[in-house]
């Protein structure tokens, strides 16, 4: 989805980039694992740069991890963000 395009909206003012996104090239491929995997994922913002968020890690391969974010404060255009593996580490408990 192209954000800089839709920023225009009212209903996309606080939407930014997430700048350490990682996109699989076939997203689709991936299916939901149930019931996840609680994690706290880096994510750096465009504008508020780095924040640690706590998530749910449900799609994954070697290279990527598709993170449902609990709270991302309307930041993001979608529930959660593909990232790197290095940014994702699992909750302890």
């Amino acid at each position: 989805m192209d954000v800089n395009r839709l920023r225009d909206h009212p209903y996309a003012q606080g939407w930014q980039r997430v700048l350490n996104e990682h996109w699989p090239a076939q997203p689709g491929d991936f299916e939901d694992r149930s019931p996840g995997i609680p994690v706290r994922a880096r994510v750096v913002w465009e504008t508020d740069g780095e924040e640690y968020l706590s998530g749910l890690a449900v799609r994954w391969d070697r290279d990527h991890v598709y993170v449902r974010l609990h709270q991302h404060g309307g930041r993001l255009s979608a529930a959660g963000v593909w990232l790197k593996p290095a940014d994702i580490y699992r909750n302890s408990s």
